[in-house]
Order: structure tokens, then C-alpha cells, then sequence
């Protein structure tokens, strides 16, 4: 089930002067307005929902990795392909029907959970190719989009979004995107026929 960003509360008129315990008219108007803010940039929260139609429909899903060798954890998106890919890398699970089933559900139970690939084949097959700061930079273009928007934008194959990572065309980019949209509860995936975004909804 997809959630709706929150629309904040408007903050409210007070007439007249008064102060209790030093707090001020005007401190608690300023409180408002930053609240109001701040809940217009709360995320949409992402969901086992989420994941399970990123994998049913092959498209990006967002985990928690782990570096094998200093063990910190990031948050990346990912492909179905590479996820499901590293699974079978680091499992040693046959590729067919069975071992498909068994890398599905060893990827639902632990969806949540830090995933840690220890095979450099593996752990490659989901490491992303956008930086930190590159995330940072997308997350700050499309801030002032609302989830609504997003998704328009996404539909829109001259929107916006697409416009960060094709002028010029460069990979990492359009990962960074696809990850700012799962943080906000648009399903994306890649376009079989060009290497674009393309909303999973349709």
C-alpha cells in the first residue's frame, strides 16, 4: 500500500501577546513554520509492499549493504537482476526454477535486514555506482517535488527527473534518481528498450 506524503497541519493565527515560562509568540510561531517544513520533506516510508513488487515487476529495490571488509552500512538501490544475482553469486544456488524460488525467499525474509556479500562478484552485482554526494545532490534537486509530482515528472519521458541524468546520459545519475524515488514511493524500474526510468505502475 503506497502512503500519501503528510500534509502538514496550517499553523495557526494567535492574536494578542503572551508569554509562559519565556517562551515567546514568536518562538512558538517560528517552532510551527520549521515544523511544517520539516514535514513537507518527511519521506514516504519503504515498505515490504514495495520490494515485492520491485522484485515481481524487475525493478529497482532499495536494501541496506553492508561492506564486507570495514562493515558499515549504506542504503542503495538496486536492480531485481543484481540483487537476486548476488544471491545466487554468494549462495552458490543453481539457476533455475527452484533456485530462483529459493533466492526469492532468502530476499523477502531478509528484506529489511543488511545484506553482506562477501563474494567480490556478489557484492559488486549490487554496489552502487552513485556516490554519496551524488545522492545527496539528486535528493536536493528533487526536494521540492511532492510524491504526486514525482511520479508525474517520471511519466513525463522530457520531465525533469529524466533531464538529470540523460544531458548527458550517465548511469550513475539516473541510479541516484531511481533511489530518491523509492525514498518517496515511486516504483521505477529501467526501460527494456533504452536505458532510462520508467514508472513500474504502468
Amino acid at each position: 500500500m503506497k502512503k500519501e506524503i503528510p500534509t502538514p497541519l496550517p499553523a495557526r493565527k494567535i492574536t494578542g501577546s503572551f508569554s509562559s515560562g519565556g517562551l515567546s509568540v514568536a518562538a512558538i510561531f517560528v517552532t510551527s513554520v520549521l515544523f511544517a517544513t520539516l514535514s513537507l520533506a518527511v519521506a514516504v516510508p519503504y515498505t515490504k509492499a514495495m520490494f515485492v513488487e520491485g522484485l515481481n515487476k524487475g525493478g529497482f529495490v532499495l536494501i541496506t549493504l553492508r561492506d564486507p571488509r570495514g562493515g558499515s552500512q549504506r542504503s542503495v538501490a538496486t536492480l531485481e537482476a543484481g540483487l537476486l544475482g548476488a544471491i545466487h553469486l554468494q549462495q552458490h544456488i543453481d539457476y533455475d526454477e527452484n533456485g530462483r524460488q529459493r533466492v526469492e525467499e532468502i530476499a523477502l525474509k531478509q528484506w529489511n535486514q543488511p545484506f553482506t556479500f562477501t563474494n567480490s562478484k556478489a557484492f559488486n552485482a549490487v554496489k552502487p555506482s552513485y556516490t554519496a554526494s551524488q545522492l545527496d545532490e539528486i535528493r536536493s534537486q528533487l526536494s521540492k517535488y511532492d510524491r504526486a509530482a514525482l511520479q508525474k515528472e517520471l511519466d513525463d519521458p522530457d520531465g525533469a527527473i529524466h533531464r538529470l541524468y540523460t544531458h548527458p546520459y550517465r548511469e550513475s545519475y539516473r541510479d541516484a534518481v531511481a533511489h530518491v524515488l523509492l525514498e518517496n514511493g515511486v516504483l521505477v524500474g529501467v526501460d527494456d528498450r533504452t536505458p532510462t526510468l520508467r514508472p513500474l505502475d504502468n
